[in-house]
């Protein structure tokens, strides 16, 4: 949600005070920034078999394993996982969203010329899990606990993903939002300057977000190698 707030600082007062401010003052004003994370309880998926998880997961998890130079369980022979080895799955959905508050800075007596800074920015960071496991293997069951136990390992990687690039976003975003501030803006600008700033500032995020996603992706098949798989396959017997 974007929500800028149009504050034009006009008053006699402040002129006399402020006069001839230009953003090379832009010290006196400090923005007001939060970094938040919204990490939402487990989706718990029970609505789909073991044969259609197997069918759904084995080529894409053939694929990253080759990628990785760890396919020696599944193998170029095409050895059909068996037991457990395919029988959940983790997803990670991840969302940004920004609450955003601008102030105009009168730059000349007219109030024709503004610099435009941000007042206070909050970006909101949502993580969701979905956990899918088999329906077949029924809850409490040595199959479904083993599964549950693999299938948290990868959440709880994801989640330290999202927590270490929140934090890398939390240092980078001060000197982010410095770069997107515009000087000496005519009047008539200033609602499109916002947008260019508003724009800019969600450009500037997109590459944390697809970081995000990238890294999870890694970590996810570094958890799966082909060791861990057979232990999970061989865990019941």
């Amino acid at each position: 949600m974007i929500s800028p707030l149009l504050t034009l600082m006009v008053s006699p007062l402040l002129l006399q005070v402020q006069a001839g401010v230009t953003c090379n003052h832009r010290d006196y004003f400090e923005t007001q920034i939060e970094v938040e994370v919204d990490k939402k309880r487990i989706n718990y998926i029970r609505d789909t078999t073991l044969g259609e998880l197997q069918n759904r997961l084995k080529s894409t998890l053939y694929k990253r394993q080759k990628e990785m130079g760890t396919n020696a369980y599944l193998s170029d022979e095409d050895v059909d996982p068996v037991g457990l080895s395919i029988s959940g799955s983790t997803s990670a959905d991840i969302a940004f969203d920004t609450d955003i508050n601008f102030l105009a800075l009168p730059q000349n007596p007219e109030n024709t010329r503004y610099c435009l800074i941000f007042k206070s920015v909050t970006v909101n960071v949502s993580y969701h899990t979905n956990m899918t496991i088999a329906k077949d293997l029924k809850e409490g069951d040595c199959a479904y606990d083993a599964v549950l136990k693999h299938q948290m390992k990868h959440h709880h990687a994801n989640e330290k993903v999202v927590d270490t690039l929140v934090e890398k976003l939390r240092g980078d975003l001060p000197s982010i939002l410095v770069g997107l501030e515009q000087s000496y803006v005519a009047k008539k600008a200033v609602g499109h300057s916002y947008g260019e700033m508003t724009t800019g500032l969600q450009d500037a995020l997109a590459p944390y977000q697809e970081n995000m996603d990238a890294l999870i992706n890694e970590y996810a098949a570094f958890i799966d190698t082909p060791e861990e798989l057979e232990a999970l396959a061989d865990s019941c017997k």
